[in-house]
Order: structure tokens, then sequence, then C-alpha cells
């Protein structure tokens, strides 16, 4: 259970608790609209991620499902409902295999998105001012810089912070240890690493 391609929206509550302080924040039309247009299903064929059942169950979930059932728990069909319970939740899963934003971009080929394999991205480029302006990769022994107005570092939790740290955006003392020189002294590096770390 804990690498089962799990799918879960979120509750609503949590949405709404971020964004209370937006005027006209409603979460059907600013949030759970967007799920429902990601999500494929027979009313959807246009969304991007699969959304199935397991399928294989051992006999594990019926026990645990009938004994908080008998302790009086609420039991729900569908782990992505508002409602509070047990239930079997959904996985997103194709043909009994893993399906990834990757899988969706390598599938439906998207004419503004240039694939490259084995490529490492290196480091993140700013301009004087801290702004990000492009990422430096590395690919068949070249080094490479790929342009944009906006960039997300988007390598995990391990390799992320490591790309902004060999980019100058860190710890200080660390980047100083390891012979690099820090371009930004904002504090939400801190948060940044700290929220990575927690879900690490």
């Amino acid at each position: 259970m804990l690498n089962n391609l799990i799918y879960v929206r979120g509750h609503p509550d949590d949405y709404n608790e971020w964004f209370q302080n937006k005027e006209g924040y409603n979460y059907a039309k600013d949030v759970l609209t967007y799920f429902e247009r990601l999500e494929i299903s027979p009313s959807n064929a246009g969304g991007s991620v699969y959304v199935d059942d397991l399928p294989y169950k051992t006999e594990l979930p019926k026990i645990l499902l009938k004994a908080v059932k008998d302790l009086g728990f609420s039991m729900i069909d569908n782990m992505n409902t508002a409602k509070q319970g047990f239930g079997v939740p959904k996985i997103n899963i194709i043909n009994g295999r893993r399906w990834t934003t990757a899988s969706h971009f390598i599938h439906s080929k998207p004419w503004n998105v240039l694939f490259r394999t084995n490529a490492l991205a290196d480091q993140v480029r700013f301009h004087a001012n801290f702004e990000a302006y492009g990422v430096e990769f590395l690919y068949s022994g070249n080094r490479y810089l790929a342009k944009h107005q906006k960039n997300y570092p988007s390598a995990g939790v391990i390799n992320t912070p490591t790309i902004l740290m060999r980019s100058g955006v860190g710890p200080r003392k660390h980047l100083k240890e390891v012979g690099n020189s820090s371009k930004s002294r904002s504090a939400s590096w801190r948060k940044f690493a700290g929220s990575h770390h927690y879900w690490l």
C-alpha cells in the first residue's frame, strides 16, 4: 500500500481553507471542474489521467473494511467524494500499468512539446534580478540552454533541490561548503526545502 498508484483528489475542506481569502472562490467551479476535465471517464474521453479500480484485490481489504464497518464507521464507494469514511481507493493505471503525466504527453504527442530522453537537467539560469529564464541541460555530451518565460523545476523530492542548489539557490552555508555561490537570500528556500523533506 506504500506505492499503490492511488489517485486522490483531496478533501474539499482543504481547498476551501487554502482559498478562504480569495474573493469569488467556489470549490465546484475553481477546483472540482478541473479534476473532472482531467480524469478520463465514460463521459470524458478527452481527459489525460486514467482512473480505475484496483484490478486485483486480496482478502485483506475485505477484512479491514468489515472491521471498520463493525466498529460503526461510515463506508463509501468513491474515495473522491466529499464524504468521509472508509473504502477502496481508485488508482491511475491502464491495462495494469501506471499512467503518469509522461505517459499522457508521450501518447498524445502535443505539437508544442519536445521530448529529450537521456538528458540531464543541470541548473536553472537567472537574470540579474533573480528571475529564472531557462534551464541548462546535458545531452549527448553537449550542454544546451532551454529558454522560457516561466520555469518550474519538477524533478522529484531529491533532484529538484539538487538542481536548485547547483543553481545557487539554497542554504548559503552549505553552498559555500560545496564551492557554489549563493544567488538568493530568499527565506522561501527554507519553506520549500522543508516541505520536500516532509513529503520525503
